[in-house]
């Protein structure tokens, strides 16, 4: 198998054990990527996954699979991106509503975005990266 698939293949799999990981904390509570929109990440690695294994494996990617998968792993970081604005945005909301409670504070201070999510989104940025920097795995030089 050629580096470039093996790297992006790798890559993809720790991508699908990031979304196992807590996306959320609230109250010491992880809150695990693919219990909501993470699912959508978890089945953009597996389509990455599936395209690393399409044509002659000992090849760089073609140019329609390398396009694929910067969509994809554009995609896999999409989610939890969208997931940590929206999180952002209730949290604030939350937040301004309690503004007159004095345990508000408090309460919002247990809801935190967990490592998860961060990683997540590195993986799919990684894999976009790996996909178009074909000069890195360049055999010839």
């Amino acid at each position: 198998m050629h580096t470039q698939r093996l790297v992006i293949a790798l890559a993809a799999l720790v991508g699908l054990f990031t979304c196992t990981l807590p996306w959320l904390k609230v109250l010491n509570q992880g809150i695990p990527g693919i219990e909501g929109d993470g699912l959508f990440s978890v089945i953009a690695f597996v389509v990455i996954l599936v395209l690393v294994f399409i044509g002659n494996k000992r090849q760089l990617l073609s140019t329609g699979l390398k396009r694929a998968v910067l969509i994809f792993g554009l995609l896999a970081t999409s989610f939890p991106m969208f997931v940590f604005f929206n999180f952002q945005s209730t949290l604030s909301d939350t937040k301004a509503s309690l503004a007159d409670n004095p345990f508000g504070s408090l309460a919002m201070s247990a809801a935190s975005v967990a490592p998860g999510l961060y990683l997540t989104a590195l993986m799919g940025l990684a894999i976009a990266f790996l996909a178009v920097k074909s000069d890195l795995f360049d055999r010839s030089a």
